[in-house]
């Protein structure tokens, strides 16, 4: 409990603390377990001061429009796309949406729950779609909601690892494009 208001805040501060990564045991086999998974992290990510701190800043300097969601969904696309470098992990680390922000990279899930996060922090949903083709490999990419809060909506597909524009779609990609991602 605080004694007093805070006076001032380093969200770097965090930077201070002792990270660990550490490998997951999905709860359940298959993409229900993933999802899962995913969707408990982009609650958790959607409420941090943290996040709606980066989230504010990236729609400020990316030229957002008051009540124009499409607009801010594209820009904090294109801004995950810009800032969170895709690296491939050995084995699979699972972090919240505050290391991703601050290490600059992580894989598809890893960027799917920035994303999500930073999306939930403006009032935006977000899902993760895992991916699978052939039986091996797994891709998770975002679907945004939109417009918010209406009985109709459409889910918006928001692929980050790779450079391609809001909306594009990873299931309708071919074999050699999928094969590029996964």
């Amino acid at each position: 409990m605080l004694a007093g208001p805070v006076k001032s805040w380093n969200p770097l501060a965090a930077l201070e603390i002792p990270w660990a990564w550490r490998s997951v045991v999905w709860p359940t086999r298959g993409e229900a377990g993933r999802i899962a998974m995913l969707t408990a992290q982009i609650r958790k990510g959607s409420t941090s001061p943290v996040v709606a701190s980066v989230a504010a800043r990236a729609l400020r300097q990316g030229g957002a429009v008051p009540r124009d969601y499409t607009g801010h969904a594209r820009i904090l696309h294109g801004w995950v796309q810009r800032n969170i470098l895709f690296l491939h992990e050995g084995g699979e680390r699972f972090t919240d949406a505050e290391r991703v922000l601050f290490s600059g990279a992580g894989d598809c899930d890893c960027q799917v729950i920035a994303l999500g996060s930073l999306l939930g922090s403006i009032r935006l949903d977000a899902r993760p779609v895992v991916l699978r083709r052939n039986g091996r490999g797994y891709h998770v990419f975002a679907e945004v909601k939109l417009p918010p809060r209406s009985p109709v909506f459409r889910w918006v597909p928001a692929e980050t690892s790779i450079p391609v524009p809001f909306g594009w779609d990873p299931r309708n990609a071919g074999p050699r494009e999928i094969a590029a991602f996964l």
